[in-house]
């Protein structure tokens, strides 16, 4: 999914965001939470869920 494209000095530039890669982001920050403090309350949220 195409997020932004910008056009600068004959150069192109695209954000686009990946479902998949965000769903890699989140099994790693499950599977390892320690170095993840910001992400806690939410790592307590979908563990409940999960359960």
């Amino acid at each position: 999914m195409k997020i932004d494209v910008i056009y600068e000095q004959d150069v192109l530039c695209e954000f686009v965001y990946s479902p998949l890669f965000e769903m890699f982001c989140a099994l790693h920050v499950l599977s390892n939470p320690e170095h993840h403090i910001h992400r806690k309350k939410w790592v307590e949220k979908v563990n409940k869920q999960m359960n």
